[in-house]
């Protein structure tokens, strides 16, 4: 991966959650986010996505994702943007 970020949430001594992204100019782009199913709901995931706000100089941050966790991003503010591409994939983005 050209230029990705790999962060995860350890507590205990043992990983409970990940976050892969890549970031231009001021746009970081989810490219994977995972906390283990006996961790969700606890805000992991939210945790990892506030640490690029916090991290790194970004202004927004985008996700392609499936439609299982679409729930959990649309908790945390993102909202769905035309990609206009012309598969089925949805782009999540949080401004």
């Amino acid at each position: 991966m050209k230029s990705g970020n790999i962060y995860a949430y350890k507590h205990n001594g043992e990983y409970k959650g990940i976050i892969v992204f890549k970031i231009k100019e001021q746009t970081a782009e989810i490219l994977d986010i995972a906390v283990k199913p006996e961790y969700q709901g606890q805000g992991i995931g939210s945790m990892l996505i506030d640490y690029i706000f916090s991290k790194f100089a970004v202004s927004k941050i985008t996700a392609e994702t499936d439609d299982d966790i679409i729930n959990f991003y649309k908790k945390y503010g993102f909202i769905i943007a035309d990609t206009k591409v012309a598969f089925d994939t949805k782009r999540y983005v949080r401004l």
